[in-house]
């Protein structure tokens, strides 16, 4: 039975009470991210290191596509369209994961992209011998310019003829780089100047780094990253006494964590039309954000050595392609066929006024990520040339996976006063304020909740509610010692005051076997939520003080509220097998256990009734 179901009794108490119209806070669902979007030579790695972390496939897979991207950058290109020579693709990419505090984003992303570190740790090495021949060669060479200059000052003052030094000094050698964490915009750009292929760049907290862009000061290296992420755009750096460096084509990938609340604040002013709208959100075009999993378990086994072998063996022969003669891929016939049909629908989608303008922009840009996500994959599974019909189709698989992130992620911005009537509208559902069906202004802003924290801001919170038919206002009112009024709301009682709760009651189809001798008494006032009950062996029901709750003394009763959350007081000794883990509110010879459950009331009747059967009823306290 639907529990938003009213009966004429209760229309009739709702005192002319429109329906409230609904204050829209839960994202918009995002695809799962499938193992077939991948190339074949990463997919058992992905899934094993998802496995053994128990985090979603989608924080290992971007994190991956985004290794893959930083390993080639320059490396390779290719061609999106079978004639126009005019158009190529450097596959450099800018993506992470968005999820709250805790849930293993930096983890994730320091394993997977262990083989790139491995290969830069090679590097470093062959670096310390490389440089330690250097300074023996320079001392000789050294030496040697020495020696001839003597000798040319002894000959030129005999007015002999000195034969010219030709002798070429010997050359620093270039510290290869392929992973930087934390550089200045110069230094980074020197980096580029000695690493034509490119880098990738990884941080713990993107809207960190973007936060610091927005500062005046910075438009120039705001510019410059904007600049690397196409990867064929030159850059130059001109500084007195340190000369001018010249980048002939700047790339970078880019890989990151973000936290929700974080990236909801920065959206907002972000996307809006000023200096800060200029695509760099939008470039983050592997950006995932993932449902939380709700099941977890706990797994302790070995890794898969033989796929991190074979992901390392990728990487190793990805950063081997050379950057001065770089790999040129096209399309093969049938999946030249397919990218028409998916630019054709791409172009049709971006110009559909009804999408938000920065949603808009960001899709754009796939009109390079398809490309360049085909030139990987094809590249990751040892191809050369022609990009093969499956990898075209596992990249148009993975651009409509990205979409519905992107989507998920846009559907953030929403102005201040919206997102303060969401918090104020959860705060009343929850039962947070309002406990008697009213509140006051001062009630809020002194909780100190984000988004709600002054006057003004529980103000507007509370006037788009009343618009929405959530609260109305009630005539002002001073305090006993006199003062200014306050504002006073009274809410609907479809969300706030007993008498609209819903209430669920099961009854097993048993009563207790043994039942004690003496008939339990009135129990002591315990520190629960207020709770104060009886047991009357007559009536068989327990009265408790916390949230109004009525139920059987020989069963299972589950309270269920609008917004989700579930009570459940378990007095069967049977059924507190079938519980989760609760504490013990009161128990004389009886046992009677207090449960809250969260966004289960489905599963954990069917579980109930599934073990016990008997029947059930709704009803209202």
């Amino acid at each position: 039975m639907n529990v938003n179901q009213t009966t004429p009794d209760e229309e009739a108490a709702l005192g002319g009470w429109p329906e409230p119209a609904p204050i829209d806070n839960d994202l918009p669902a995002a695809l799962p991210f499938d193992l077939q979007f991948l190339p074949s030579s990463l997919r058992d790695w992905v899934a094993d290191n998802a496995d053994r972390m128990q985090v979603p496939l989608d924080f290992p897979g971007a994190v991956a596509v985004l290794g893959l991207a930083g390993c080639v950058n320059r490396r390779a290109r290719i061609q999106p369209k079978a004639a126009d020579t005019s158009w190529s693709v450097v596959p450099c990419m800018w993506g992470g994961i968005v999820a709250a505090p805790g849930l293993l984003k930096s983890p994730v992303i320091h394993e997977i992209t262990r083989p790139l570190r491995q290969i830069q740790e090679l590097w470093w090495n062959e670096q310390k011998h490389a440089e330690s021949e250097y300074a023996r060669e320079k001392e000789e060479y050294d030496l040697r310019h020495q020696a001839w200059k003597d000798k040319y000052k002894q000959l030129t003052k005999r007015g002999q003829p000195v034969q010219s030094w030709t002798e070429n000094e010997p050359e620093r050698p270039r510290m290869r780089r392929l992973i930087v964490n934390d550089a200045t915009m110069e230094a980074l750009h020197e980096t580029l100047a000695a690493n034509p292929s490119g880098v990738l760049v990884m941080r713990d907290e993107l809207t960190g780094w973007w936060s610091q862009l927005d500062r005046p000061g910075r438009e120039g290296e705001r510019a410059f990253y904007l600049q690397s992420w196409n990867g064929d755009t030159a850059h130059t750096i001109d500084r007195i006494g340190r000369g001018s460096i010249h980048v002939p084509a700047c790339a970078l990938s880019m890989l990151g964590g973000i936290q929700p609340a974080r990236l909801r604040s920065y959206l907002v002013d972000a996307v809006i039309d000023g200096p800060a709208n200029d695509g760099l959100i939008q470039r983050f075009q592997v950006l995932v954000w993932p449902d939380t999993p709700q099941e977890w378990r706990y797994v302790d086994r070995p890794p898969n050595a033989k796929a991190a072998a074979a992901a390392l063996c990728v990487f190793e022969r990805l950063v081997s392609l050379d950057p001065e003669n770089p790999t040129r891929l096209k399309f093969s016939e049938d999946a030249q066929l397919l990218f028409i049909a998916w630019l054709t629908e791409l172009e049709r989608k971006v110009r559909d006024s009804e999408l938000h303008p920065a949603l808009a922009s960001h899709l754009a840009k796939y009109r390079r990520l398809m490309p360049a996500l085909s030139a990987l994959f094809e590249l990751a599974d040892s191809g050369t040339g022609e990009v093969s019909l499956e990898h075209a189709q596992q990249s148009a698989a993975m651009c409509e996976y990205l979409e519905s992130h992107a989507q998920r992620i846009y559907s953030c911005i929403v102005t201040p006063q919206l997102r303060a009537a969401r918090e104020l509208a959860h705060k009343i559902k929850t039962h947070k304020i309002g406990a008697n069906g009213v509140f006051s202004r001062r009630d809020v802003y002194l909780k100190g909740w984000s988004a709600l924290d002054t006057p003004d801001a529980v103000q507007h919170a509370a006037k788009v509610l009343e618009e929405a038919g959530w609260v109305r206002s009630l005539p002002q009112e001073s305090g006993p010692a006199g003062g200014r009024p306050s504002d006073r709301y009274e809410i609907n009682p479809r969300y706030g005051g007993r008498e609209m709760s819903r209430w669920f009651t099961w009854q097993p189809p048993h009563i207790f076997k043994n039942p004690p001798e003496q008939e339990p008494s009135k129990p002591t006032k315990l520190g629960f939520d207020g709770f104060e009950g009886s047991v009357s062996r007559e009536s068989q029901k327990i009265e408790a003080g916390f949230d109004g709750f009525v139920g059987s003394a020989a069963g299972v009763s589950i309270a269920v509220w609008e917004d989700g959350s579930m009570h459940v007081v378990v007095t069967e000794a049977d059924a507190v097998k079938a519980r989760d883990d609760g504490g013990t509110i009161y128990s004389p010879e009886d046992m009677y256990h207090y449960v809250t459950l969260t966004q289960a009331e489905r599963r954990m009747l069917h579980q109930f009734k599934k073990r016990f059967g008997g029947k059930t009823e709704w009803r209202q306290a």
